[in-house]
């Protein structure tokens, strides 16, 4: 498989969950080595560029992100607006895996900042839209690819940490396809959005699929971003995978 397809088609990432599924996860190294082999040129690319990748990218507390966007999809580290891949932005994140043997999501999910919610030119941007489709920021948060890996609390946010990691799966969503009562509560949520950044009270609380929260950039304290909660990440990451999403009062996961 060559590099343009990877970033082409999500036929790569059925190959990968092909590769994953036998074992309910393998590590990042391996997966490193099973799509070397199935592309020797994503193979020969991070050859090419290893030096340049690991003086920019071997201190960071995204490392792990940026470890599969290079070794996996092929792109080195960058800032430009565009999706990663012709099929969404790659993003990575945690599964917790609960006391019953299930899993649910660590962490919420960044999807794009959207700067200082006190600026007129941001808040504009926002409240005179109708609903986040509208917005300049849905082509970033409505498709995506999402890596998923087992949360454990004994490897460090290290070069061999992250390598050692167990990868378990790869999705790929898309928010103009899921359940009608789903987009119902995105759009409530937008709603709710709008009217604390009216109220001059920027704020996460009572969203319950996508919020907004702080995510400093550049030492700009007031910095907001559009994100997925824990809930609905792992939500989507079930459906996604065709595992049912339980739900039993506030607790939320899946079953492998």
């Amino acid at each position: 498989m060559d590099l343009t397809k990877i970033k082409k088609s999500p036929e790569y990432l059925n190959l990968i969950n092909d590769f994953i599924k036998p074992n309910k996860g393998a590590t990042l190294s391996d997966l490193i080595k099973f799509c070397h082999v199935l592309s020797p040129e994503l193979k020969s690319f991070c050859e090419s560029n290893d030096e340049k990748f690991r003086s920019k990218s071997l201190r960071d507390k995204g490392l792990l992100g940026k470890l599969v966007e290079y070794y996996i999809f092929g792109n080195l580290p960058n800032s430009d607006s565009k999706s990663d891949l012709e099929y969404g932005d790659i993003k990575t994140t945690h599964l917790k895996k609960l006391k019953n043997g299930s899993f649910n999501a660590k962490e919420r999910l960044t999807l794009t900042n959207f700067g200082d919610p006190y600026k007129k030119e941001v808040l504009d941007g926002i409240i005179m839209k109708d609903s986040i489709k509208e917005t300049k920021y849905y082509a970033k948060l409505s498709k995506g690819i999402i890596v998923f890996a087992e949360y454990d609390k004994i490897s460090k946010n290290s070069l061999e940490g992250c390598m050692n990691k167990r990868i378990m799966g790869v999705v790929q969503y898309d928010i103009n396809t899921i359940d009608f009562d789903d987009i119902q509560q995105i759009n409530e949520d937008f709603t709710k959005i709008k009217k604390c950044l009216v109220d001059g009270k920027p704020t996460q609380a009572g969203q319950k699929f996508l919020h907004i929260h702080r995510h400093s950039s550049g030492g700009e304290d007031n910095t907001r971003a559009f994100g997925f909660t824990n809930k609905f990440l792992t939500k989507l990451i079930a459906n996604n995978m065709s595992l049912d999403f339980i739900e039993s009062g506030k607790k939320y996961f899946f079953n492998f």
